[in-house]
């Protein structure tokens, strides 16, 4: 599962003001607005499959200490899913938990969550930054398909690195360049070009294979597992075109734009491009494969 954590009324702030500025340049595809953005990433959320995958990459870090009680941060924690699988199903022991996300519904609903935990925890509203001071260390830091949303991306994980006790573990997950949701969105600025520019700071070609560069680059030893998640989006309706309500709006998401807004000719282009990256599953549906990467810092 995707996440983006942009807060929904900074995020609709944004928007307006450059579709005011979309509609004085003449700018063709307008970006999506607060109430689109949500609508659009939900439905995104429900035509999500497969996605006990992620608990099952998630299980060795639950063996690897054991009945040792760890520290947790979470940079981007959305609402805590993959951490309450980690802590309810798999029996990870936390001594305290500090989650960042700026987003107010996220951080509502993660407030509920942890608290079923009962166990010390903070969350921080502040968006995570290559300088955000945190006075403690952690045994785990997860950075769970966020970094998009991180200015300095890649100084940010360095810096998240900076708070990793010895032996500890800081686990990213990224879509890799084979995930449909890179290649759409990839496709779609190609075609679409000075008509569209996102509305908000976030970097939707950022994969993987830049962050191992990066690492490499930089000297850090790194683990990494690839493809680790063959999470897939279910679009089948999308791709025969059925009339079914929300039938766009997964594509939408990836694109940041109103499909329905586009020219009749890079409709045809999207739709066609989607169905050719589709495979279908075991009930015949038309799903779109979004391949995730672990890559894994020890302390």
């Amino acid at each position: 599962m995707i996440r983006h954590h942009l807060s929904f009324s900074e995020f609709a702030s944004k928007c307006n003001l450059r579709n005011t500025i979309d509609t004085m340049a003449g700018n063709q595809y307008p970006p999506l607005a607060g109430k689109e953005y949500s609508e659009t990433y939900d439905t995104f959320n429900i035509k999500s499959r497969q996605k006990d995958e992620y608990e099952k990459m998630l299980e060795p870090i639950v063996k690897a200490f054991g009945s040792k009680p760890v520290s947790f941060l979470s940079i981007g924690a959305g609402f805590g899913w993959m951490e309450n699988e980690l802590v309810t199903k798999y029996g990870l022991k936390m001594s305290f938990y500090y989650a960042i996300e700026p987003d107010a519904v996220h951080s509502n609903k993660l407030k509920d969550t942890v608290t079923s935990w009962g166990v010390e925890y903070k969350i921080d509203t502040n968006f995570f930054s290559k300088d955000m001071d945190i006075s403690q260390t952690f045994d785990v830091i997860f950075i769970p398909q966020s970094l998009y949303c991180i200015k300095d991306p890649f100084q940010a994980v360095l810096h998240a690195k900076s708070f990793l006790n010895p032996g500890g573990r800081l686990i990213n997950l990224h879509m890799s360049s084979k995930s449909g949701f890179y290649q759409i969105f990839s496709y779609f600025l190609e075609k679409a070009g000075k008509n569209f520019q996102p509305c908000y700071d976030q970097n939707n070609q950022l994969v993987s294979e830049d962050v191992v560069q990066f690492l490499t680059k930089a000297g850090i030893d790194f683990q990494v597992k690839h493809d680790i998640m063959k999470e897939t989006l279910e679009i089948d309706d999308f791709v025969k075109q059925l009339s079914s309500k929300n039938v766009n709006n997964p594509i939408s998401f990836i694109l940041q734009t109103r499909f329905e807004n586009l020219s009749p000719s890079l409709k045809n282009d999207i739709l066609q491009k989607a169905k050719d990256l589709c495979h279908k599953d075991v009930d015949g549906c038309y799903v779109l494969p979004i391949e995730q990467t672990m890559i894994e810092i020890r302390g």
